[in-house]
């Protein structure tokens, strides 16, 4: 597909309604920028002041997002900023269509607007999708990616020390997690979903698309290398150093995966999938998600990533749902404690933090948290092709032994 098609699909996508919802409630200023932007569109015009244009809706409209808490915001900033990315992606094209010397500035700025309408704004996922592929497919044309010979592959082994499982057996209460091969849907429900206990499954995910084509760096530069993605950047999200930022993926591999950074950078609790479809491709929902709960007949899955190179460490916390943590890429070593062992970790006592225990396993500080000791350890080290059952409120505490890629699926 050349830039002129894709602008041509691109305006397709452009219903009426959109502009209509935009407009019913935002401000006279923003109304007629907006006006002036899908006019602009509509017969091809670009100049500095149509730039300059979505440029300030989408300014204006990530002003109002931000006065409060996102819940709290109205829904017409959040639309508005979406609308107008959607608009921009347009205009972008439209200049890469017409300034050969910075066709790939041009598709780039595309791209991380797209992106960008995703994550932060609300409405038009379908056709900020849409655009997102179309913009993707267009520089993997222009400008194909290709890592270094030797640096084709995401795989890194661990040193043996590392891989050792039983590095907690001289603790009298530490168990090493059971492994189970591809239970049936009733064997599963009923000796670990009913009962709340952990179990390694293997052989239930061998034949996803992933297995093979994400240990290939080229296979996820040319897939998805453009796309803006948030990366967390410091040791974990309860230490001082911790802080996110915006980066394109090609950027994150380069630094973080294949250079390597003194300071770890993890995409961490992403909602990747939903944002590139082409890679959701990759994966499939495990069954063992239909067992719930709830009496609700659909049950909603939460499906995150979790990318990044050795020693990303997320601390010892428990979420409130069940989760299958499913390893594709790497190895990572796993820690759990039962919820009643609970007193034993000292959570935090701050409302933000009180799903996260103070006591870091590996190193206690026993005069500190005396009763940590008293606490049950259950570990493992989790290979590729293998899923982990954490059950609602266990306690677990992960860190990547080597480049690990990782999806985990939240349901009720």
């Amino acid at each position: 597909m050349d830039i002129p098609t894709a602008i041509r699909e691109l305006k397709k996508l452009q219903e009426n309604s959109m502009i209509l919802e935009c407009i019913k409630s935002a401000s006279p200023d923003v109304e007629y920028l907006l006006d002036t932007l899908r006019e602009a569109v509509f017969w091809n015009k670009v100049s500095n002041p149509i730039e300059t244009a979505v440029n300030a809706v989408i300014d204006i409209s990530w002003e109002e997002c931000n006065i409060g808490h996102w819940s709290s915001v109205p829904e017409t900033p959040k639309t508005v900023y979406a609308y107008a990315s959607f608009q921009k992606v347009i205009i972008c094209l439209m200049k890469a269509a017409n300034d050969v010397d910075n066709r790939s500035a041009c598709l780039n700025e595309a791209i991380k607007a797209a992106d960008l309408g995703l994550m932060l704004g609300k409405g038009y996922q379908r056709q900020l999708t849409q655009a997102a592929s179309l913009v993707t497919s267009l520089i993997s044309q222009e400008y194909n990616v290709t890592p270094a010979p030797n640096e084709t592959s995401c795989s890194r082994e661990p040193n043996e020390s590392e891989m050792n499982e039983n590095v907690f057996t001289e603790k009298s209460n530490a168990v090493p997690i059971g492994r189970l091969r591809c239970p049936s849907l009733e064997e599963f429900n009923t000796k670990h979903f009913s009962s709340r206990t952990p179990v390694i499954l293997t052989g239930c995910i061998n034949h996803w698309p992933a297995m093979t084509r994400w240990n290939d760096i080229s296979y996820l530069l040319n897939t998805a290398g453009p796309r803006t993605v948030p990366i967390e950047i410091g040791s974990s999200y309860t230490q001082k150093d911790w802080g996110m930022e915006l980066s394109s993926l090609q950027d994150f591999i380069n630094k973080y995966i294949l250079q390597g950074q003194k300071k770890v950078g993890y995409l961490a609790q992403h909602q990747l999938f939903d944002q590139i479809p082409e890679l959701r491709k990759d994966i499939v929902i495990p069954d063992y998600c239909c067992l719930t709960d709830t009496d609700e007949s659909d049950c909603n899955v939460n499906i995150n990533a979790w990318f990044g190179p050795a020693n990303t460490l997320t601390p010892l916390h428990h979420d409130p749902k069940h989760n299958l943590l499913c390893q594709v890429v790497g190895t990572k070593r796993i820690l759990l404690f039962s919820p009643n062992d609970s007193e034993f970790l000292y959570p935090h006592e701050e409302t933000l933090l009180n799903n996260t225990a103070q006591v870091d396993p590996y190193h206690p500080d026993i005069e500190k948290f005396p009763k940590f000791e008293q606490a049950v350890v259950y570990y493992c080290n989790l290979r590729p092709g293998e899923m982990l059952y954490i059950p609602p409120k266990w306690w677990h505490h992960v860190v990547s032994l080597n480049v690990s890629f990782s999806v985990s699926f939240w349901w009720d």
